[in-house]
């Protein structure tokens, strides 16, 4: 699958916030240092039986990750972490789901939602989402 037009759909939605690919995510993993706010990466993909007689057809589901990157920015006392992270989360979603990709049979899907790492004051959290294609041969 390719994730140019996810993170093109996500820089249009956000754009006060940097967003970047799973190699600027590794890269920025391996040093301990966030140098953007959203990073998205592939995250697998299963396809179905094939359901045809004398041709091929099998059902795809791509499924992408929109991993965030965050620190708290209210001091001691303040608000939430948790309401802004779910903020974040929330505006995430809205962006993406319902949304066609080129080439892909059904728009995005939100799957599931999970903590990566917790370290340093800094949460690392991954959205999943799907779509799907077909794979054809008649």
């Amino acid at each position: 699958m390719r994730l140019r037009p996810v993170i093109d759909l996500l820089k249009a939605a956000f754009p006060g916030r940097k967003v970047d690919g799973a190699f600027k995510f590794a890269s920025d993993l391996d040093i301990g240092q966030f140098t953007s706010d959203l990073y998205v990466v592939p995250a697998g993909h299963s396809t179905g039986e094939n359901g045809l007689v004398n041709a091929h057809r099998q059902v795809r589901t791509h499924s992408f990750g929109v991993v965030i990157a965050a620190r708290s920015v209210n001091k001691a006392g303040g608000g939430d972490a948790n309401d802004e992270l779910q903020d974040v989360i929330d505006d995430i979603t809205a962006a993406l789901v319902g949304v066609g990709l080129p080439g892909h049979d059904l728009p995005i899907s939100s799957v599931r939602g999970q903590l990566l790492q917790f370290k340093g004051g800094a949460v690392v959290w991954q959205e999943t989402f799907n779509t799907t294609t077909q794979l054809r041969r008649v």
